[in-house]
């Protein structure tokens, strides 16, 4: 999986993001940016609405407006994942740990 967030307007928080995967089992119910540290989990943060019907390729897209989340990750990335669930694997299919790669840097 990929995630990539590009932050789109730093004072409203307002960040585009795609997350990309493949071959997914059954069908995507939910995406989101969740707070724990890698290996633990986490509490919800950010809904991703995911694509209808898309189960690889392009699973979520869109953008959202959280200036306090924005913040947060800019701080502490690796405190955050993002994971996405399937009707086969409702507690999540895949998950990505955000890194100090650059997620949420213009």
């Amino acid at each position: 999986m990929v995630a990539v967030f590009h932050v789109r307007d730093e004072a409203t928080g307002t960040v585009d993001f795609k997350v990309i995967a493949n071959n997914l089992p059954g069908n995507i119910t939910a995406a989101h940016i969740h707070q724990a540290f890698k290996g633990v989990p986490g509490v919800v943060v950010q809904p991703l609405p995911p694509t209808p019907g898309v189960e690889h390729g392009v699973v979520a897209q869109g953008s959202f407006s959280n200036p306090n989340l924005v913040g947060m990750i800019q701080t502490f990335p690796e405190a955050f994942y993002v994971n996405v669930h399937t009707s086969v694997c409702p507690r999540g299919v895949i998950r990505g740990q955000l890194d100090d790669r650059g997620p949420l840097n213009n």
